[in-house]
């Protein structure tokens, strides 16, 4: 059998065996639907810059043929940066340490209905709405129900999202009239995928992009540092000595070269070896700059750069709390109105009619630290103000007794 036929033959199998993968009957109905292509959505590191950085929103923009995978190759970057990751973690605890309250009818919801609502399934999904902040979309498939639970929610490639089409494409690369994909307004897969878009605009890239020129330029800065430290930061060395002898000169030569890892040198007993240290090695202009972006960095995800530095004042921390308190009741905001508008409504049309009806809320209250509460009626109780005994007990359980009057023996001395 020639080469052909043989090629041929395979060919023919796996097109045989891939259409059996198609019309299997225990599929699910959207999996049949939306079909991204593995090889193209995965996501290929290179050095990012300042001008890639302006490539990639120009890319975003364009008209014809928007295309979103390049700036995801950019914000994949961004996110791996330790400071931007602490500030973010930072800022996401304040929503997913927070209680929840879930309604029913105007009601408070049975326990039934508050274990529904919760698991794995739906701490994730806290987290990828979030995360949609900063890349400015997010694309979420609901899994298959068990119980009348999501056994998961997956996160789709940001690169296969199209927010501008509405569409989940099955390659990143093909934009405009010849992108193939599915909407996510179709009939058959609209009850199992979200577009999660925090800001209507469609063009909106969220924070990841304005982080990402501080970050570039904080990477660019960190680099020159290293750079500067390398030539200028490590001791010269200078040799001196008075042979002519060119093998004598060559291994003189590669001591100095080899210097860092040789402890010992064999040299004449006229040869000098002198070191020195430079005068201009502190480089200043460096960590000034890189302070100032790692700044902005904490400025745009927390709104303060106080919060979270051990050497903050107390008076600027109360003030970044303050402000990290209205980033977070603006976050919470965000995940009540995908989950109340767009996860409830979808379940309940899969049937799980026990949601129907169902308004999830975090519990916003402000919660001011027993501690602190505790030394404020000690200062009130100084400065003669009354707190009524019933209001510590409530407040913090203590059961208060009259107070009893000391008796105090009278000074012998005094009587003597």
């Amino acid at each position: 059998m020639s080469s052909y036929n043989k090629l041929k033959n395979k060919y023919e199998l796996l097109k045989s065996d891939f259409e059996k993968i198609n019309n299997k009957n225990d599929v699910a109905p959207e999996t049949d639907k939306v079909i991204i292509n593995p090889d193209t959505s995965r996501i290929t590191r290179i050095k990012q810059s300042v001008q890639n950085w302006r490539s990639a929103i120009a890319s975003v923009e364009n008209v014809r043929h928007s295309t979103y995978y390049r700036i995801v190759q950019l914000f994949k970057e961004v996110e791996l940066d330790s400071e931007i990751t602490t500030a973010k973690k930072l800022r996401d605890s304040y929503v997913l340490n927070q209680d929840c309250i879930v309604y029913k009818n105007g009601e408070v919801a049975s326990d039934d209905i508050y274990d529904l609502l919760k698991g794995c399934w739906m701490d994730d999904l806290i987290q990828y709405i979030l995360d949609s902040q900063y890349y400015g979309w997010a694309g979420i498939k609901i899994g298959d129900l068990e119980n009348d639970k999501p056994k998961f929610v997956e996160l789709l490639p940001y690169q296969n999202v199209h927010p501008k089409m509405n569409m989940i494409i099955s390659n990143p690369y093909v934009t405009g009239d010849t992108a193939q994909g599915v909407s996510f307004d179709d009939e058959d897969v609209k009850d199992f995928y979200v577009l999660l878009t925090p800001c209507k605009n469609s063009e909106h890239l969220g924070l990841y992009n304005k982080l990402a020129p501080y970050f570039l330029q904080l990477k660019e800065t960190q680099i020159a540092w290293s750079d500067f430290v390398d030539l200028y930061g490590t001791p010269s060395l200078v040799a001196k000595t008075a042979l002519q002898d060119k093998k004598y000169s060559e291994m003189l030569v590669n001591y100095l070269e080899n210097f860092k890892n040789s402890s010992y040198a064999i040299l004449n007993i006229n040869d000098e070896v002198e070191m020195i240290e430079s005068s201009n090695s502190n480089g200043d202009l460096f960590e000034k700059a890189i302070n100032e972006y790692k700044s902005n960095i904490k400025k745009l995800i927390l709104g303060s750069e106080s919060l979270g530095d051990e050497k903050s004042f107390v008076g600027s921390v109360e003030t970044a709390m303050d402000i990290a308190n209205i980033y977070s009741r603006s976050d919470m905001k965000y995940v009540e109105r995908v989950l109340n508008d767009e996860i409830i409504p979808r379940l309940v049309r899969r049937g799980v009619t026990k949601l129907d009806g169902v308004i999830i809320e975090f519990d916003k209250a402000d919660k001011t630290d027993p501690k602190q509460e505790f030394e404020m009626i000690i200062e009130l109780l100084k400065v003669g103000k009354n707190v009524p005994d019933s209001f510590i007990t409530e407040k913090f359980g203590i059961e208060l007794d009259e107070v009893v009057e000391p008796t105090v023996e009278p000074n012998k001395k005094d009587n003597e």
